[in-house]
C-alpha cells in the first residue's frame, strides 16, 4: 500500500510514548514492504536516515501558527502530487484546516485516537482538581470543537483501548461501528530481561535496596504525587526502598517539594529525561514498575516495555493498563486510585506475594501480544479494509 501517515513528533528525536507508538508503527508498515511517506513537526537533528520505503517530510515552524499553516500547505502538496490509499493522521488540530477546506476526500482518512485533547487539557489547566477557570474552560471548548469536527468526518478511528473508544463514542458523538481497538506494542527484541546487579551498576543505582521505578511525563494526569505519598506507606512496612522517578515535566519542581515536606530525602531520585538507549536498563535494575495514571491512560506503553524486560507491573485501574494486567494477573491492578491502595500493591510485590508473576511469565506474555510486528499488521489490515471499501464504492 501506499501510506501517508502524520504526527507532532520530530521524527527518531522526540521523547514519549505517543512518538514511540507512531515511529514504530511507520517503520513496521514500511518493513512489511508498504510506501510509507511521515509528515513530522520540526527538524531532528542528528536524527537517523530511515530505511527501506520509508520517507520522511518535515515541518518547520517556530510558533503554533506557523506549523499550522506550512502542515496545511505539506499536506495538500503531499494529495496532490501522490495517490496514497489510506492516510493515518494522529492528531487533531493539523487536520481540521485541511479537512475543513475539502481537501480530505481523495483517499480514506483513518485517525489514530491516542487521547482527548480537550480532556487532558482540562486535567492540566484544573491542576487535577476538575475546577476550570473561564479562559480554561474556553480554551477545552475550543479544542473539544476541532476534535469532534474532525473524528466524526474520519473513515475510521483506531483507539489503544476500549476506554478510549467509550470517550470517543459518549464525549464525542463517533458512531461505535467506525471505531476499532487496537493494542500498542513494544520492541521486545530491545526490551529484554537482564542482570538487575549488572543494571544497577551501570546506572550508578545501589546495590541493596528494592527499587520500585516509574517512567512517565510529569504532568497532573500521570499520578506520580500518588506514588511518592505511597513511599512513607511502604516504609511502615519494613521496606528499605528506593523510588526513580524517571522522566521530564511541568510537575517536576512540585513534585521535588513533595517529596522534601515527606521527609523523603535520599529515599526518591529524579532522573530527567531517560535516553531511550537507557530505558531497558532502568527496567532491569528495578524490583517493581509502578504506572500510577490518574486519568487518560491510552494503552500502557511502560508497562509492556517492563514486562518485558521480565519486571512485574503495579497499575491504578485507570485507561488500558486494566485491559492489560487483566489479561496477565489483574491482582497487579490497585483497588482505588489513591496513594494507599498502591502502596498495599507494592508492597504485595516487594514481600514476595506468590501471585506475583515471575520474569519468565511477564516476558512471554509481552512477546506473544504486543510485539511491534504483529501490531503493524494488524494495522496494516485496517487500511486495507478502509481501501478496499472506498475503491468498491
Amino acid at each position: 500500500m501506499k501510506i501517508l501517515m502524520s504526527a507532532i513528533t520530530c521524527f527518531d528525536a522526540e521523547p514519549g510514548g505517543l512518538s514511540r507508538y507512531f515511529m514504530e508503527i511507520a517503520r513496521g508498515l514500511s518493513a512489511g514492504g508498504n510506501e510509507v511517506t511521515v509528515l513530522v513537526l520540526g527538524e531532528a537533528p542528528g536524527a537517523k536516515a530511515p530505511a527501506g520505503t520509508l520517507r520522511v517530510r518535515r515541518v518547520p515552524g517556530a510558533s503554533l501558527p506557523a506549523r499550522v499553516i506550512n502542515f496545511y500547505r505539506a499536506l495538500v502538496s503531499e494529495l496532490r502530487g501522490n495517490k496514497y490509499d489510506v492516510y493515518n493522521p494522529h492528531f487533531a488540530l493539523y487536520v481540521f484546516g485541511p479537512m475543513l477546506a475539502g481537501r480530505l476526500k481523495k483517499c480514506p482518512v483513518v485517525f489514530n485516537f491516542q487521547g482527548p485533547w480537550s480532556g487532558e487539557a482540562g486535567v492540566e489547566l484544573s491542576g487535577g482538581s476538575g475546577g476550570l477557570s473561564l479562559p480554561g474552560r474556553i480554551v477545552c471548548a475550543m479544542k473539544k470543537f476541532v476534535e469532534e469536527f474532525v473524528y466524526r468526518r474520519c473513515d475510521r478511528l483506531i483507539v489503544l483501548s476500549r476506554e478510549f473508544k467509550q470517550i470517543l463514542v459518549e464525549e464525542y458523538g463517533v458512531a461505535p461501528a467506525r471505531v476499532v481497538v487496537l493494542a500498542g506494542g513494544c520492541d521486545v527484541n530491545r526490551f529484554v530481561p537482564g542482570n538487575k546487579g549488572e543494571a544497577r551498576r551501570a546506572l550508578g543505582l545501589p546495590r541493596s535496596p528494592k527499587i520500585v521505578f516509574t517512567v512517565r511525563r510529569l504532568v497532573n494526569r500521570t499520578g506520580i504525587d500518588l506514588l511518592i505519598k505511597a513511599m512513607p506507606i511502604l516504609k511502615r512496612h519494613n521496606h528499605n526502598c528506593l523510588l526513580v522517578v524517571g522522566g521530564d515535566g511541568p510537575q517536576k519542581p512540585g513534585l521535588e517539594n513533595l517529596a522534601r515536606e515527606l521527609g523523603l530525602a535520599g529515599a526518591v531520585i529524579f532522573t530527567g529525561y531517560i535516553p531511550e538507549e537507557d530505558l531497558p536498563l532502568f527496567y532491569r535494575a528495578a524490583d517493581v514498575t509502578v504506572v500510577p495514571s490518574l486519568a487518560f491512560e491510552g494503552f500502557g506503553l511502560v508497562t509492556v516495555e517492563a514486562l518485558a524486560c521480565g519486571v512485574p507491573v503495579v497499575a491504578t485501574p485507570v485507561g488500558g493498563n486494566v485491559e492489560i494486567l487483566c489479561r496477565l494477573e489483574p491482582r497487579l491492578l490497585s483497588r482505588s486510585v489513591s496513594a494507599e491502595s498502591l502502596a498495599e500493591k507494592i508492597n504485595g510485590v516487594l514481600a514476595g506475594e506468590d501471585w506475583v508473576p515471575d520474569p519468565h511469565r511477564c516476558r512471554n506474555f509481552a512477546v506473544q501480544n504486543y510485539s511491534w510486528s504483529k501490531i503493524a499488521r494488524d494495522v496494516l489490515a485496517v487500511f486495507q479494509a478502509e481501501a478496499n471499501k472506498r475503491q468498491s464504492g
